[in-house]
């Protein structure tokens, strides 16, 4: 399944050129996920370096759900007081990781496990893990289009990438 978006460069959007290579600066970083450390320690680098873009996304998916209604600002406190309790009755190792991204992300440990298990609530997508005779793992997700996912409540429009 490909999904192609066609830039209509006579619109009042500029169309962009010229961006491939991109610009070294724009260079997403590469990490090493380290299995035989702790699980509260294996995502210390990755979530050191990348919680401000973390925190600034999920500032933004709570201005977009506070568009919902004065009840979603109510949900928000419960995940905010009260989710992170659910990190216990997880398997191993993922409470374990969940903790540690929330400890060195600064983040809260309620919206650290929502987002973590966020697909399984919203996006009604199917994915998964297998493994073919050679040993060799493949991971397939159907990417269905999502439960209110891109849905712009106040123009009624969904945006689409």
């Amino acid at each position: 399944l490909a999904f192609v978006a066609v830039a209509d460069c006579q619109s009042a959007v500029e169309c962009v050129k010229n961006a491939y290579p991109p610009d070294p600066a724009t260079k997403v970083p590469w990490f090493t996920i380290n299995l035989d450390l702790a699980p509260e320690e294996r995502w210390k680098e990755v979530s050191q370096n990348r919680a401000a873009q973390i925190k600034h996304l999920l500032f933004e998916f709570k201005k977009f759900v506070l568009d919902w209604g004065n009840v979603t600002e109510k949900i928000i406190n419960f995940v905010d007081k009260d989710m992170g309790s659910l990190v216990d009755s997880l398997p191993y190792p993922f409470g374990g990781e969940l903790r540690g991204i929330s400890k060195y992300s600064g983040l809260n440990l309620g919206e650290v496990v929502l987002f973590n298990i966020f697909y399984e609530f919203f996006t009604v997508c199917t994915s998964i893990v297998a493994e073919d005779p050679s040993g060799n793992f493949v991971h397939a997700r159907n990417l269905d289009f999502g439960l209110f996912i891109g849905w712009d409540i106040k123009n009624k429009t969904w945006e689409i990438t």
